[in-house]
């Protein structure tokens, strides 16, 4: 279905097994006021128009191989999103995952996903995007905890391994000024 006010959200469970949910905007006075009252920002590594900031991986120490062509990317085509309120208190929100040309944000087989108890469906991107908010800044600044985020914009504690299949436990938190954001590897 293509509409303007209709995106998708796709999760492959199996090579058989697809799901997707429709996302639908209401157009009312409300919407159309939101479309100037926020900023989105979508980083990936995809050169599709629904990017803003380009971002890719370099070569270095850690990669075996001389061609670099060859190795695969750890970063998403479309790797997360971030929800700016131009208006006071100017909100910033970060989302998993990006919308690609199709208005679509689609978890590959190996993304972890779940349904929540209200019945939407949430996932993890492989690789994660994850995010730090230090710690007695900016006074005695000390390493926070890295939580993930969702494709829904909930925040998890870290998986047990980088892309594994189980999430953390969703923890209550917000993130305030100063706040790091890694996208699949990247600071």
């Amino acid at each position: 279905m293509k509409h303007k006010h209709t995106h998708t959200l796709s999760h492959t469970h199996t090579h058989t097994q697809h799901i997707k949910t429709l996302i639908t905007f209401t157009p009312n006075t409300n919407y159309a006021r939101l479309q100037c009252d926020i900023c989105v920002l979508q980083i990936g590594r995809s050169t599709e128009s629904p990017i803003d900031f380009v971002v890719t991986d370099t070569p270095g120490a850690s990669q075996e191989s001389e061609d670099s062509s060859s190795a695969p990317s750890t970063i998403s085509r479309f790797a997360c999103r971030i929800v700016c309120d131009r208006n006071p208190p100017y909100t910033a929100r970060i989302y998993a995952a990006g919308f690609d040309s199709s208005k679509n944000i689609f978890l590959g087989e190996k993304a972890t996903k779940w349904k929540n108890p209200d019945g939407h469906m949430d996932g993890l991107t492989t690789n994660g995007v994850l995010v730090m908010h230090p710690l007695g800044f900016p006074e005695e600044p000390k390493q926070g905890l890295w939580r993930e985020i969702s494709v829904c914009g909930d925040v998890y504690a870290l998986r047990e391994t980088r892309s594994g299949p189980i999430r953390g436990q969703l923890v209550n938190t917000t993130t305030n000024t100063n706040t790091n954001i890694q996208i699949q590897g990247l600071l």
